[in-house]
């Protein structure tokens, strides 16, 4: 029932898509993007070379005065080269139109919001556990003070790895969270925090398969195959950044992760980054560890490897108000015997601009 229920919001969702035409919408803030990125991949398994032109818009506004909606639309349209040997060519170049989130805002009370559509992962800041992508679900958040509660119920999916792959069937899964958080903010500081508990379940074979190469461990044999482990634990996650004499600013923030699934030296993953510079430019460098199943690698990030992996990362960004660039090298080694994972050299950079229309 819950699987369905989430079925009928989502389709509640493009429903309201369709015919919102004819309604009186009253925009807010819309912006589109323009952006390029890329990525430099070396490995014993993995060699690409992608470049990406990044073309996106954004679309707010109010239905009501307690409703409103959503749309962030972003195109990428890459070309280069990729050789990878294995089930999945995450690198491959692809062209597509991608969901970063879209859907329905309901605020019947100043404390009280309700998202439902597809929900941005990245709201966590846990690359460890999910990526950046965007999962058809249910939100809802409570805040009081400067500290919060989130409930989410969600379909996980990585449409994004699919097409690389040319196609995955990744069933009918549930990632189901729930979250403590405190945000604090001034001319000077900024501070998140949060703790999140977390569960996966009714993962596809054909996800096990694919994550298998991404470091995770599974047993059985084509349709028959599945995580040797579940996923169920927690989470901790926080960002902090600090001006000072004017011009200069601290940044740390950092990720713990942690299932309790599964036995200990498989368990386990951290993210650690500091960074320092002028107001609008920083240094940042980090070490990271992400043990061989502490999440399903299907649906984290492809920055550091996903699993089975550990390294260091070094990352130059600029920061304005409409743009925004950064450029990281990663340096990601594996952990234990993968027969398609080996130690990787990762160079990725990306830059976009947004303007206001």
């Amino acid at each position: 029932m819950k699987l369905s229920f989430l079925g009928l919001l989502s389709l509640l969702f493009m429903t309201t898509q369709v015919w919102g035409q004819s309604l009186d919408f009253r925009l807010g803030g819309n912006r589109y993007m323009l952006g390029m990125s890329g990525d430099y991949v070396e490995s014993d398994t993995v060699r690409a070379r992608v470049l990406s032109i990044d073309v996106g818009g954004r679309i707010e506004g109010k239905l009501d005065e307690d409703l409103s909606y959503h749309v962030w639309l972003m195109g990428s349209f890459e070309n280069g080269s990729n050789k990878a040997t294995g089930v999945i060519a995450e690198y491959e170049p692809n062209q597509a139109i991608n969901l970063r989130e879209g859907g329905l805002i309901y605020r019947p009370l100043s404390f009280l919001r309700l998202d439902i559509g597809s929900l941005n992962q990245n709201d966590f800041q846990s690359p460890l556990l999910v990526w950046n992508t965007a999962f058809a679900g249910l939100s809802l958040k409570v805040h009081f003070g400067g500290f919060y509660l989130r409930a989410m119920q969600a379909i996980p999916n990585n449409n994004i790895l699919t097409r690389r792959a040319g196609g995955i069937d990744e069933g009918n899964p549930l990632f189901t969270t729930g979250t403590l958080g405190y945000q604090f903010s001034n001319d000077d500081v900024g501070l998140h925090l949060a703790f999140t508990r977390f569960s996966f379940s009714s993962l596809s074979s054909q996800v096990a398969i694919n994550s298998k190469d991404l470091g995770n461990s599974t047993n059985g044999v084509g349709t028959a195959t599945r995580f040797l482990y579940g996923f169920e634990g927690n989470n901790v996650s926080s960002d902090l950044n600090w001006k000072f004499k004017k011009d200069w600013q601290l940044q740390a923030n950092g990720q713990y992760l942690f299932n309790e699934k599964a036995p200990n030296g498989r368990n386990q993953g951290y993210l650690a980054e500091v960074g320092a510079g002028l107001s609008h430019f920083t240094v940042r460098v980090g070490t990271f560890k992400n043990e061989s199943d502490t999440a399903p690698a299907f649906y984290n990030a492809r920055t550091f490897g996903h699993n089975n992996v550990k390294g260091e990362v070094v990352s130059l960004v600029s920061e304005g108000k409409d743009s925004f660039m950064r450029l990281s090298y990663v340096n990601s080694k594996t952990i234990g015997f993968n027969v398609h994972q080996t130690d990787m050299q990762i160079v990725n950079f990306s830059m976009v601009r947004n303007y206001d229309f």
